[in-house]
């Protein structure tokens, strides 16, 4: 529990709903260098009475031995100088108005990634990014989580034209599909309508040349005898048979 000396920065989660540090960390890699640095300038931004605050052996020292002498910030940063960064004390960094604090220690400032941060700074890092998001970012156009980036206005407008785009590649894709179809039924019936037409003109040519043929038959050889003009072109025969099998006569 806080006490009324606490100027721990805690977040009300008003200003940074469902906010995702991981998220606003890697899509903002800047802000890792920038957390670096507040976190490297500990020697002017600590809260230097916090300091003695924060660590129960140094308040009882300096309410035994120092208090009238020094105040808690000139005998805390003086500390600090000759013997608590050398014992990777935490550190009470100021990062607001009114002395607001997240608290870190040095024992991995030289960090170069994330990951390699320890619990205390991890979590001053998480700290860290959320009040930039609430103060800072937010107001820049920066989105605190996936699922704020994804309900936002341009991801909305940006969502509502592909969907737009696509409908339309739909309608031309099958719009391109029926002119295609148009065309093959086309070529289809242009094709049987030749082929019609060939076969009509071979059945009218052979009625014709039958015709032809039998009419010149008739005018050369039949004498207008018609298909008579098939029957054997000499007289009767004179082969005869006489009734009693007795003689053939040719």
């Amino acid at each position: 529990m806080a006490t009324n000396w606490d100027r721990t920065w805690r977040t009300t989660g008003i200003d940074s709903p469902g906010f995702n540090w991981k998220f606003y960390s890697d899509n903002n890699p800047d802000k890792w260098d920038q957390f670096k640095k507040f976190k490297g300038n500990r020697k002017v931004n600590t809260h230097w009475a916090n300091y003695v605050r924060t660590h129960s052996d140094l308040e009882d020292y300096w309410s035994k031995n120092i208090k009238g002498k020094q105040t808690r910030s000139q005998w805390g940063k003086q500390h600090y100088l000759d013997h608590g960064q050398n014992e990777k004390r935490k550190t009470p960094q100021i990062i607001g108005p009114y002395g607001k604090t997240i608290t870190t220690r040095r024992n991995t400032d030289t960090a170069d990634s994330i990951e390699g941060l320890s619990p205390t700074n991890s979590r001053a890092f998480q700290d860290w990014l959320r009040r930039d998001y609430e103060t800072k970012g937010k107001a820049a156009g920066l989105f605190g989580s996936e699922y704020e980036e994804y309900m936002s206005p341009g991801a909305q407008q940006t969502r509502a034209d592909d969907l737009q785009n696509f409908q339309q590649q739909l309608a031309d894709d099958q719009a391109a599909q029926q002119q295609a179809a148009a065309s093959r039924a086309e070529s289809l019936r242009l094709a049987s309508s030749r082929g019609s037409w060939n076969q009509t003109q071979a059945s009218s040519g052979t009625a014709a040349f039958k015709g032809k043929g039998l009419k010149a038959s008739k005018n050369k050889r039949g004498g207008g005898r018609g298909t008579s003009q098939l029957r054997r072109p000499y007289g009767k025969s004179s082969l005869s048979i006489n009734q009693k099998g007795q003689s053939l006569n040719l």
